[in-house]
């Protein structure tokens, strides 16, 4: 049921994965499905964000955010019973962490969601070295492949609904061609994390007062936040 109530809410994400550069291969537009990221983001600093904040997807969707958490919290529990040491790693850096930018009851603030994405061969960054990778995979209709492969250990996991896979973020991964006929099928892997500089972040007041403070420049083309 969980599953199922989570799949509903989460399968609206719908920001083109072509701005993950590396983990996309340098697909074009529309030509590797969709990245978007749920939850709590630190300071980036990209495109002017220097402030915490919740991502797009949460404001602009609080009900379907809301009706994900006990499926994040399950999935959290799972995670703390396999690995009680980084699982305890996650929530000390938890107990540091405000409040306002913590997915309740669990040692997460963020969660990456991929629907339809075939990775190419990356690591993942932003996380906090001391936890771990865990993952889950709600899918639907037919398909083969997607199977997560470590090339330095060769081996390859396939996983599904009900699944949670704890893993090594920081090893170079990848997945296996995903193959369907587009539209009959939906692979969503859900990356659940905690974000290292969220540690930093002050009160919403606070944070919306860098905001109201911020300014814009550019930094090699890019547009980059600085707080005044």
């Amino acid at each position: 049921d969980l599953c199922n109530s989570a799949w509903e809410a989460l399968r609206s994400v719908s920001a083109d994965a072509s701005h993950r550069i590396v983990a996309s291969g340098g697909a074009g537009p529309m030509q590797n499905g969709v990245s978007d990221v749920v939850g709590f983001l630190d300071r980036t600093g990209r495109h002017g964000l220097d402030y915490c904040r919740l991502t797009g997807w949460s404001m602009g969707n609080p009900g379907r955010f809301a009706q994900a958490i006990p499926f994040f919290q399950a999935i959290d529990r799972v995670f703390q019973t396999h690995m009680p040491e980084r699982h305890a790693a996650q929530m000390a850096k938890i107990r540091q962490t405000n409040p306002a930018f913590v997915i309740p009851r669990t040692a997460f603030t963020t969660v990456t969601v991929n629907k339809n994405f075939r990775t190419a061969v990356h690591t993942d960054s932003g996380d906090l070295k001391e936890g771990f990778g865990v993952i889950t995979c709600p899918c639907a209709g037919d398909f083969t492949g997607g199977e997560l492969i470590f090339p330095k250990y060769r081996s390859a996991v396939r996983f599904s609904t009900q699944d949670v896979l704890l893993c090594d973020v920081h090893e170079h991964h990848a997945n296996g061609p995903i193959v369907g006929v587009g539209g009959e099928f939906e692979r969503m892997s859900c990356v659940l994390y905690y974000r290292s500089g969220m540690v930093d972040c002050g009160s919403p007041v606070e944070e919306l007062e860098r905001l109201k403070n911020r300014k814009v420049v550019l930094v090699n083309g890019q547009r980059k936040g600085v707080t005044r």
